[in-house]
């Protein structure tokens, strides 16, 4: 068992980075996309 998560673990590990990454990609896009397309109060910070 021990050798099984000693396999398991490092491939967990690379893949929730890896969505960490396009998670946090995919969100800069839609803040640049509402500042491009105007969809926000441009008196208000986007995120507060």
């Amino acid at each position: 068992m021990c050798s099984k998560i000693n396999v398991l673990f490092p491939q967990f590990l690379k893949k929730l980075l890896a969505q960490t990454r396009k998670l946090h990609t995919n969100s800069l896009h839609t803040i640049a996309e509402l500042r491009r397309n105007s969809l926000h109060d441009s008196n208000c910070p986007i995120l507060k």
